[in-house]
């Protein structure tokens, strides 16, 4: 039995500052958490000498994006505020192998595995904050979202992969 961790990808963070006009800026801060973090509990089952099966249960985590955006209006100090927050779900793993593993000259390991395995469905959530009284109904960025965003969850996966590993026993 063991346990796989694998980091996925750090959280990032940016702002942007841009003179629209003469007399409005926009301000936008992006910021995005830690995601894909994998965590896999593993089992191997020797069954005939040198062939092996394995089990192996984990999750890779989800996300939360938020993209915020400020206009001012510098002639009547107005700060005009728009938001859209994404979230996507925690995604479960779960797949099946067969092993062949052979130990030469009493240290060196070489093996093979064949593993099938399902990636289970993540959910994609957004949420808009706005006042659409300042906007005169909706903003251009909320219907450009509608029209040219993925509406898409990440569906339900299955995938095979082969593996070659070769190592030194202590």
């Amino acid at each position: 039995m063991g346990i796989s961790l694998r980091n996925g990808e750090k959280s990032n963070t940016s702002e942007n500052l841009n003179q629209n006009s003469n007399n409005s800026v926009q301000y936008f801060e992006n910021t995005k958490t830690r995601f894909d973090d994998l965590f896999a509990l593993k089992t191997q089952y020797f069954f005939l000498g040198n062939f092996y099966s394995n089990l192996d249960l984990g999750f890779l985590t989800g996300y939360k994006e938020e993209n915020r955006k400020f206009t001012i209006f510098l002639n009547n100090s107005e700060v005009v505020p728009y938001s859209k927050t994404t979230t996507s779900s925690d995604r479960y793993l779960f797949s099946l192998g067969l092993g062949y593993r052979k130990e030469f000259f009493d240290h060196i390991l070489l093996g093979t595995e064949i593993n099938y395995g399902i990636l289970s469905a993540s959910k994609i959530n957004h949420h808009y904050t706005f006042i659409p009284q300042y906007y005169n109904g909706l903003p251009s960025d909320y219907i450009f979202d509608q029209i040219y965003t993925d509406k898409s969850d990440y569906g339900t996966r299955k995938y095979f992969y082969i593996s070659l590993y070769a190592g030194i026993a202590i």
